[in-house]
């Protein structure tokens, strides 16, 4: 999704191919999972800390305003963007 945010500078930097990226990803606060991007972030949101990060256990997360969906579950096949969907987010016609 980065390339269609215009964040496809975060890209490179992400590991996408351990078992456990989501921790190497969140594993300090200059981690790219713990950099917010400015699109996922409702401007009137007065829940939002500034920076908009927070952290779970040890881990630097970047927060949103919007909750996710890929699916019902994270290893099913069902829902608008699955872990294994084959469909772009140019040709998604979800609203």
């Amino acid at each position: 999704m980065f390339p269609y945010y215009e964040q496809g500078n975060l890209v490179p930097g992400l590991n996408i191919t351990s078992y456990n990226a989501q921790y190497i990803n969140c594993a300090t606060p200059t981690s790219p999972g713990a950099t917010p991007v400015k699109i996922l972030l409702c401007p009137s949101d007065p829940d939002m800390p500034s920076p908009a990060v927070g952290m779970y256990k040890t881990y630097t997360l970047a927060l949103t305003s919007y909750g996710g969906c890929s699916g019902t579950s994270p290893t099913n096949t069902v829902g608008t963007a699955p872990p294994s969907s084959r469909t772009a987010c140019s040709t998604s016609t979800a609203g």
